[in-house]
Parts: C-alpha cells; structure tokens; sequence
C-alpha cells in the first residue's frame, strides 16, 4: 500500500516519533510519502531513509487544477466558517491551493490512503486532499492538536474511517469532540520504539547527579517548576546538576529564572539534540524530569516520547500525573509522580530518586517492562496496520 502523510513541520527535532512511524511502514513492505505543510527543524536524512518527502508549493495557484470545481466547494464550505472558527477557516483557505498540489501528487503517486498527523491544521488539509483525491481518509491526534487546536473535529471525524490516538488522554478528548457515532472510530495506539536500539543498562551512573528536562520550552512542561527544585536541592546541600534539553519560546523566562535563583552553575539550558547526542545525555543521567502541567489555554502533555526512551534505556522517572503520563508512570511502581505545579513536591520526589539508587532501579526495570509490553514497534507498527486497515 502507498500512503500519502500529511504533516506539519518535517523534519521535526521535537516531533521523531512520525518519522519513526514512517520508518517502520516502510519496514513492514508499505510506501509512504510524507507531505510536509512547511519546512521542519531538523535534519533532512541521512539518505538511507526509506521515506520519500514530498515538498509541494502552493504557488502558483491551482496550476494543474484538475480539481477546480471541488476546490471552489471546499473554498465555500470554509469561508461559510469564518463567522463561527475564523482563524481556522482563514488557515484552510490559505492552505487549499497547497492542498491541490497534494492531492495532484499523491494521486499521480498512485496513493491508496491519505492519513495525517495532528487534529489541528494538518489533519484539514488531509481531509481535503483526500477528498480531492477520492481516497480514504485517517488522522492521528496526540495532545494539544486535541486539548487546545482541535479544528472541523467532528466534521473530519465523519469523513474519517479510523481516528489513531497515541495516549489514553488524547483518546478521551478526541472522544469529546467527535460525534457519539463516530467514536467508536478512535483507536488507541501507542508510540513504538524500536528497542533493539535501547538497551537496558545494568546500572546507574556514578559522580555528580544529573536530571534531564527534555522539550519544548512551553508552559505545559512545566520546566520553571524543575528549575525550581532543583534550586532549593542546591540550598539543601545537594550536587546536583539538571540539563534542559531543547528550546522555545519560554527561553528567555528560564534564562530569568536561573539568573534569579542563582543556579547557573547547575542548571543548563542545551538546546536541541541529535537523537545520538540525546542517546548520550540519558547514559549520563541519574533522573529524567518530566514535570508537566496543564497551561493556562488548557494545553497539557499526552505522553512525551522522552519519557518512553528514558524508560526504555532504564533512566529513572520523575513526573506528574498530568494527561498521558499515567499511561506508564505508575507513582512507586514505574517511577515517582510529583504534584503538578509544586516545586517543593517535585523536588522531594527527586531527592527520593536519587536518594536511594536500589529503589531508583527496580522501578526503572519495572518501566521497562512496562515499555516492552505496550511500546515495542514491532506490536505498534501492527497494531497501526490492523487499525488503518493495511496488510500486514
């Protein structure tokens, strides 16, 4: 089967899972092109990739324009829109010549399916392109395309057959927004991992303890709480140490933040990683963070890829209870779950982590086992297959 993806930013250094995913069709006999909507953060491959991007302009206007007649429709049902969900509608407008160009391509493709990563834009301009296109129509939702973008949800629901949703706390909220006759479309499915790239390790680093925050700098991650604590452990004597992995628009917060609390000597602001580069930051850490909050727009994590990864390689958990992370942190057995928004409790939390190492590792195998069961790609990447109805 040739399946047309549609996805935002590609390459995307915060979003590796739809590569990977991508990747693992391509493995299972299956071709996929992925139709970025704009240009990604990351690297452009390494040339070995098995996924073909496909890069279409939206300009000039409809210059094949087979489609015309349906394009005009799809241009009156979005500027009926305007009055009830304007921005929406004045980003599928802007975005339907683009939409043109990929349905023309995937169709000259000879694409059997047309399935799109994110209940937000992408998934609108995937449901256009294949309607344009005649083909069957899937999308993916992971955490704030649902909490805070959702846009035409219910509308795209019904022209979906399959609605893929990678944590429960998505899955409860697509199930929110679609209509009672379509939930039953949400299927949920993990992120996989291919685990023979993660082995377990034996034991955890000696030295200076050092915590790992990886993400976005957004408020949702909740990266000021673990700056935070990790100040009042330096007031209580400890050594440690804390690298924020990544970057965003709340950079020059955190910079503020740890000018103010006099940690520069301790915490770190790294940027973004290579994922090989990342893989050496978790064999040098005692603890991986993952303090999330629900943000003020009512924006919060579903289940972040880094914690599956730090899981996956033994790296002790420290998180929230926040969205998807109970899917696998499990407070006491997986890892430990702080308060959300208490930098106290957090901060306790990792002083228990660190504090006895014996504990620290029997939950990570614990997590381990937990990723092995539910996250091995080799059980997702089928479990996807079975879900968007593609041979195995």
């Amino acid at each position: 089967m040739r399946i047309a993806y549609v996805v935002g930013a590609y390459p995307s250094l915060s979003e590796t899972f739809i590569a990977r995913e991508a990747e693992a069709l391509c493995s299972g006999g299956h071709t996929v092109d992925v139709f970025p909507l704009w240009k990604g953060s990351g690297a452009p491959g390494d040339g070995h990739s098995a996924v073909s991007i496909r890069r279409c302009s939206r300009w000039p206007v409809f210059r094949r324009a087979p489609h015309r007649g349906r394009v005009f429709d799809w241009q009156c049902h979005f500027a009926s829109s305007l009055l009830r969900a304007p921005r929406a509608a004045l980003r599928a407008l802007w975005y339907m010549s683009l939409a043109d160009q990929v349905a023309t391509r995937a169709t000259s493709l000879g694409a059997d399916r047309v399935h799109a990563q994110f209940g937000s834009l992408p998934s609108t301009v995937g449901w256009v392109v294949a309607s344009l296109a005649g083909l069957p129509f899937s999308f993916a939702v992971h955490a704030r395309d649902v909490f805070v973008e959702a846009e035409f949800f219910a509308a795209k629901a019904r022209a979906a057959d399959r609605i893929i949703a990678c944590n429960s706390a998505a899955a409860r909220r697509a199930a929110e927004l679609a209509g009672e006759r379509d939930r039953a479309k949400i299927v949920l499915v993990p992120h996989g991992l291919p685990l023979g790239r993660y082995p377990f390790r034996g034991e955890l680093p000696g030295g200076e303890p050092l915590i790992l925050g990886v993400g976005r700098f957004v408020e949702k991650k909740g990266f000021a709480y673990l700056v935070e604590a990790v100040a009042l452990l330096r007031r209580r004597g400890s050594c440690v140490r804390c690298w924020l992995i990544g970057d965003g628009p709340g950079r020059k917060a955190l910079e503020r933040q740890i000018a103010q609390l006099a940690v520069g000597d301790a915490v770190e602001l790294k940027g973004w990683m290579s994922q090989e580069e990342l893989m050496r930051a978790y064999e040098r850490a005692a603890v991986l963070a993952a303090p999330s909050v629900v943000a003020r727009d009512g924006d919060m994590d579903g289940l972040p890829n880094v914690v599956v990864e730090a899981a996956a390689l033994g790296v002790p958990l420290v998180t929230t209870g926040v969205g998807g992370l109970p899917d696998l942190v499990r407070d006491g057995e997986t890892g430990l779950v702080a308060r959300p928004g208490d930098a106290t409790d957090l901060a306790a939390k990792l002083e228990a982590a660190l504090a006895d190492p014996g504990a620290a590792q029997a939950r990570a195998r614990c997590a381990r086992e937990a990723v092995e069961a539910r996250h091995d790609e080799a059980k997702t990447s089928r479990q996807l297959m079975e879900a968007l109805g593609i041979a195995l």
